[in-house]
């Protein structure tokens, strides 16, 4: 299933990384392009219990290069 994270932060990267281990076609979307180059290019470190790992996963600044997701998350601060 293709799934749109909006919100790179803490938890959109969290459950990005989970989903995306779960076998899900994860996206996260974020509005700083230099976060979302830091994404593609290191991953994303996901430390469950002291055991840390680095999760590769898709980001971008441009939701239109998502396409069509059966499943938009919004992991944004909203004051």
């Amino acid at each position: 299933m293709k799934m749109a994270i909006v919100g790179a932060g803490s938890l959109g990267c969290v459950f990005g990384s989970l989903l995306h281990k779960a076998g899900e076609d994860v996206w996260l979307i974020h509005h700083t392009k230099s976060h979302v180059r830091t994404i593609n290019d290191r991953g994303v470190i996901l430390s469950i219990s002291g055991k840390k790992e680095v999760v590769r996963l898709k980001a971008t600044a441009s939701p239109a290069e998502v396409g069509t997701a059966e499943v938009i998350l919004f992991l944004i601060k909203s004051y």
